[in-house]
């Protein structure tokens, strides 16, 4: 990504995790900058969300999201960040050794958090 490497060590402190990092997404809303890191660990290839939100010179963890529903999950979730609105996606699949737990799930930025859209 082209970024420091302090920057990305901010991040990992910020979000708390331990697991590794999948993948990591920038992006920005309402003039705001927000970075969100999707992290795979354990036996069982539980995934994990946080999405950090920077405050001056420091990142704070403002959403997280993760849980059984999340593990062993085929095919792999799909996210998508569409402005405010942050979108988990398993697309469906013909393999009968995918057992979907759900299909989407959609968040919204309400100035503080991502709550669950209605």
């Amino acid at each position: 990504m082209g970024l420091p490497a302090a920057t990305i060590k901010q991040w990992q402190q910020a979000s708390d995790e331990p697991d590794p990092i999948l993948e990591i997404k920038l992006f920005a809303m309402n003039g705001q900058e927000f970075v969100f890191i999707e992290r795979m660990g354990g036996t069982m290839r539980c995934r994990s969300f946080t999405a950090l939100k920077k405050t001056g010179k420091r990142w704070e963890k403002v959403w997280d999201e993760y849980g059984d529903k999340y593990c062993m999950v085929c095919p792999e979730i799909k996210v998508r960040i569409l402005g405010s609105h942050v979108v988990l996606e398993v697309p469906k699949s013909t393999d009968p050794n995918c057992e979907q737990l759900f299909h989407k799930k959609e968040f919204i930025w309400d100035g503080k958090t991502f709550r669950p859209a209605d």
